[in-house]
C-alpha cells in the first residue's frame, strides 16, 4: 500500500475534516469527494506561483479555506481538537512536518 492508501484507509470519506499544509499534494482532495477544509500558509494562487516554476503539477492544488496567520490551530479554527479521522491524521501529518 502507498502512504496515501494507508492514511485514507483509516478515514471516513463522508466525515468533515481539515487538511493542514496540503500544498500541491493533498491527501484527501475535495475533487475526490472528501469533505475537508484546507489550511495553508497562503492562498491557492500563491501556492500555484510557488510550485509552478519547479515543474510541479499545480492542477492538484486545492482551494484554501484558511490562510494561517500564526495563531495556534485551536484559536484559528475555533475548535478545541481535531474530531474526525481526517482531521486527526492530517493534523498529525502537518505537525510532524514542522
Amino acid at each position: 500500500m502507498t502512504r496515501e492508501e494507508i492514511i485514507l484507509s483509516r478515514i471516513k470519506r463522508d466525515g468533515v475534516g481539515l487538511e493542514i499544509g496540503a500544498g500541491c499534494a493533498p491527501i484527501a482532495p475535495k475533487k475526490q469527494g472528501f469533505h475537508v477544509h484546507v489550511l495553508d500558509h497562503c492562498d491557492k494562487n500563491a501556492l500555484i506561483k510557488k510550485y509552478r516554476p519547479h515543474g510541479i503539477n499545480v492542477e492538484n492544488i486545492e482551494e484554501v479555506d484558511f490562510v494561517w496567520d500564526g495563531r495556534p490551530y485551536v484559536e484559528f479554527i475555533g475548535r478545541p481538537t481535531p474530531t474526525t479521522g481526517i482531521e486527526r491524521r492530517l493534523f498529525l501529518r502537518a505537525n510532524r512536518n514542522h
